[in-house]
């Protein structure tokens, strides 16, 4: 009886000792599959700082180049019209008057774009009343 005992404790340790050996080995591949990911990692890291330090050594080099060239000078421009309450009341007269955009811009020598957009605010302003 004594002797059946002792067999089947030996063998339930033997049994651990197996499933510890398993679960060694099983995290001794994953630590090793972890350690070719961080290198590849790491291989790609620099080669992205490589990259980095390149375009920045280029834009350094433009800076600096940009650096030795005389300042532009900025020539004041003339300023166009802008849409002010009297051109604005001219525009929307034309309109009803049944004037298309580009012949109202032309007249007030504002872009059409304005005259566009002047209609169609003063159409939305109109349909929610």
């Amino acid at each position: 009886m004594i002797l059946a005992l002792a067999a089947l404790v030996t063998a339930l340790a033997m049994a651990a000792l197996a499933v510890s050996l398993y679960a060694l080995y099983g995290a001794q591949k994953l630590c090793h599959a972890a350690q070719l990911t961080m290198k590849s990692v790491r291989e790609e890291c620099a080669a992205a700082i490589e990259a980095a330090q390149s375009q920045y050594a280029v834009i350094a080099s433009e800076l600096q180049s940009a650096r030795l060239q005389p300042p532009v000078e900025i020539l004041p421009g003339t300023s166009r019209p802008s849409m002010n309450v009297t051109r604005r009341s001219q525009a929307l007269r034309l309109h009803r008057n049944g004037d298309s955009s580009d012949r109202i811009a032309a007249a007030l020598e504002v872009p059409r774009q304005e005259i566009d957009l002047l209609i169609k605010v003063h159409q939305l302003v109109l349909n929610n009343l």
